[in-house]
């Protein structure tokens, strides 16, 4: 009533001032700013469409020079975002997104309100990452951030909001890229914001939300259960926060749920899961008949109900669950863009219903329900070869329990081809030609050689694109002793676009050099196939809007969008296959993106060995590569902790440098700390093997090191006491060089005139050692 009462009164100020009086411009905007609030409260669209109306007038009121330009800007641009994400109409957020650039410009350094307009422009850059997956948009909304939180020191009111802010585009930037550093970062921003929001600040349990998701996420990477738990406990903090009445406590109840049957997945603890299932039906509660995230919270209990079935084998538990799921397919019909995904998990809890019971309707109707999720997959769908799969597994019991030929030769052909559907990812192609290929031996059918030679493909190109799988496919080579067999899969997996863009610069810089126009458009094209590759992540982040929270899009704009993606990803995945097979006519260039011989890769070492370092879960080595015929490959053991420990090192010197700097003290100090545990915990056991192996001192040495080592400092490594009871670091033994695979310093040495253009030679050091 206050609310409605002020507009009236402002309406009434409008009336007064007419065009011409000094303070129209003051009353639109006032009008504005209030029919905008009554929007938040009652989301009546007039409301949002007369106060940009009055916005646009406030502005024409305002030329340049005027002072209050740039608050019209902000305001103007504020209401189209708003608009944008009630409607999803483009126009609205590229125009907010203008708006606000110009009131940036009208707020210099210096300007009370620059901070303001940094984070509003942010937040809009975000949102428009989040509609088309340009990565500038991202990289940009990031620097805003950071420039607004550097505006905004210890005691600013508005710090907190710009920690969380920073925070959410950093961990949609890992999301994206998957560099731990942005994750771990994003986790040091939400610890920061909670601590600036103790018990009784409005946005704590966002800031306990936010940080409990970051850390599941970060457990999703790197699996240290201490992630979890922490997550869990701040997820039931956020709860407690939220009680009954509070509109965020079905999302609480939501991600607290799905962190309690990760951790049961982890540990098999029935209590985890159980209580999860009970936090999902009181999300479900809370999400009625017309709740848009109700379809979500059906699916979500009907998924937990799955696993207490398979872990129980109570009956009950899958019959409800097939419930849930019919239930979010009725409120997910023809067009909605989650229809397929409805479909298929009902197919597959029927499935699981068939061999659990035996009942052939039942099998029946989840193959009917896999065909129809298949007809929502075109050719040319990511998601199509998964679909061919599900219905091939489905029609593998129906051959099985009926021994109908026709039946399994169907089966062979569409596990074929999910197998070679180039549109969809490499592992559900490995695993359904794995599939093939074991089920075609079984039955000695004829395409069994293909099956195989195909799946082995797929293994390769799946390594290549997975760095992690990459690594552990080293580890297992090395495991079995295969020394030069891990160098070439090694090699191989440092060498696709996909998932290590540092892997192709050498190669790219030579085939620049050849075809400029063929790299560059191999480049373009890699890059926004990068883009468009995103995931939906099951827990959700409070909104990184100051003060506001984001509507859900509506159905038929979300279509929309996945059809427009998935035509573009079809049209860039023929471009790229396209320019692939360009390049590899060219000569010189006819193992791009295949695999090496190891006696090619072992030429990189005719100058002095070259030293790999390769990190994984399973195990972590050195693999030292040597110029002679016999033992080309010596394998260095590290111990099993440095894994996980490198990556502390690794976040803490980049922490570090971005927080104080790289001359700062602080810095120093965590350098010097990471080149002694370098030296301790690897290089010097590389030294002895270098001196058993008849390496002399002086002599010139390459590291390659995998992953996120490739930032430490390994030439560095020390400080230790030499023979002569003096403290030295390996600069002092060795002449070290860097090279971000064998490859390239094959290449540098071939095109280069004596020198290693693309490798980084370090003789000295810039750091200061006493």
């Amino acid at each position: 009533a206050d609310l409605d009462e002020a507009i009236e009164h402002h309406r009434a100020a409008l009336d007064l001032h007419l065009e011409g009086h000094p303070d129209r411009s003051a009353s639109l905007s006032n009008l504005a700013i209030s029919l905008r609030t009554r929007f938040g409260q009652h989301g009546q669209s007039a409301d949002l469409d007369e106060a940009i109306e009055y916005h646009r007038a406030a502005l024409d009121l305002r030329p340049e020079g005027h002072p209050a330009r740039s608050a019209s800007l902000n305001n103007l641009a504020i209401s189209l975002h708003t608009r944008y994400e009630q409607h999803g109409q483009n126009a609205d957020l590229d125009e907010a997104i203008e708006y606000h650039r110009a009131a940036l410009d009208l707020r210099p350094e210096g300007h009370p309100d620059r901070s303001g307009s940094l984070n509003n422009l942010a937040i809009s850059l975000h949102t428009r990452y989040e509609q088309y997956g340009q990565s500038a948009d991202l990289d940009e909304a990031i620097e805003y951030h950071r420039a607004a939180l550097d505006l905004r020191p210890e005691g600013h009111p508005a710090r907190s909001a710009s920690l969380n802010n920073l925070a959410v585009s950093l961990q949609t930037r890992f999301e994206q890229h998957r560099q731990s550093a942005d994750l771990d970062e994003a986790i040091e921003h939400h610890r920061a914001a909670l601590e600036l929001r103790p018990e009784g600040h409005p946005d704590r349990s966002t800031s306990l939300n936010n940080l409990a998701v970051s850390l599941q996420t970060r457990f999703e990477q790197h699996r240290q259960s201490a992630d979890l738990d922490e997550a869990i406990e701040h997820h039931r903090a956020a709860l407690e926060l939220r009680p009954e009445g509070h509109l965020d406590r079905s999302t609480s109840l939501n991600n607290l749920a799905v962190s309690l049957q990760t951790r049961f997945e982890q540990h098999r603890q029935s209590a985890d899961l159980d209580e999860a299932i009970e936090h999902h039906r009181a999300a479900l509660e809370l999400r009625p008949e017309g709740h848009l995230d109700r379809s979500t919270s059906l699916n979500n209990l009907a998924g937990s109900l799955h696993t207490r079935f398979e872990q129980h084998g109570q009956s009950a538990d899958l019959d409800e669950a097939i419930e849930h799921h019919r239930a979010v397919l009725d409120l997910r019909p023809e067009g909605h863009p989650d229809r397929s995904t409805s479909l298929n998990n009902l197919a597959g809890s029927l499935h699981t219903r068939f061999e659990q019971h035996g009942r052939s309707a039942d099998l029946d109707e989840a193959i009917e329900h896999h065909r129809a999720a298949l007809n929502l997959f075109p050719e040319g769908h990511p998601n199509r070869s998964a679909s061919l799969k599900n219905l091939a597994s489905s029609l593998l019991s129906e051959s099985d329990n009926s021994g109908n030929v026709d039946t399994f030769e169907e089966c062979m052909l569409l596990l074929e081809q999910a197998a070679v559907h180039r549109f969809s990812g490499l592992v559900v192609r490995f695993e359904a030609a794995s599939q093939w290929a074991n089920r075609a031996r079984n039955h000695s059918h004829h395409t069994t050689s293909r099956a195989f030679k195909l799946a082995i493909l797929l293994l390769q190109q799946a390594a290549i694109k997975y760095g992690i799988l990459t690594l552990d496919a080293v580890a297992y080579a090395v495991e079995g002793n295969r020394l030069e067999e891990a160098i070439e899969i090694l090699e191989q997996g440092r060498g696709l676009l996909w998932s290590q863009m540092r892997g192709f610069r050498t190669p790219l810089d030579r085939l620049t050099e050849t075809n400029r126009e063929l790299a560059d458009r191999f480049k373009n094209v890699s890059r926004q196939l990068e883009h468009l590759a995103t995931a939906s992540p099951a827990l959700q982040l409070n909104s990184n809007a100051t003060g506001s929270r984001t509507s859900g899009l509506d159905v038929h704009r979300e279509r929309k969008l996945s059809e427009e993606r998935l035509k573009l990803k079809k049209q860039l995945s023929g471009k790229q296959e396209e320019i692939i097979n360009k390049i590899q006519q060219i000569p010189g260039f006819e193992n791009f993106l295949a695999a090496t011989p190891f006696k090619v890769l072992q030429q990189a070492a005719s100058e002095g060995p070259v030293i790999v370092v390769n990190l994984s879960r399973y195990r972590s080595d050195v693999l030292i590569v040597l110029s002679c015929e016999e033992s080309p490959v010596v394998c260095v053991p590290l111990d099993g902790e440095f894994a996980k420990d490198s990556v502390k090192l690794f976040a803490g010197l980049v922490g570090t440098r971005m927080k104080s700097g790289a001359e700062s003290p602080e810095y120093d100090k965590v350098l010097r700390s990471a080149m002694k545990v370098l030296w301790d915990r690897v290089v010097s056991k590389v030294v002895d093997k270098l001196k058993e192996l008849g390496i002399a001192e002086g002599s010139r040495i390459w590291w390659c090191p995998t992953s996120w080592l490739s930032t430490l400092p390994f030439h560095a490594a020390g400080p230790f006491e030499d023979t002569d009871g003096g403290t030295k670091y390996l600069l002092d033994k060795y002449i070290s060089s860097y090279t971000p695979s064998l490859g390239a310093l094959i290449n540098a040495r071939l095109d280069g005139s004596g020198g290693d253009p693309t490798v980084l030679v370090i003789g000295d050091t810039s750091l200061s050692i006493s």
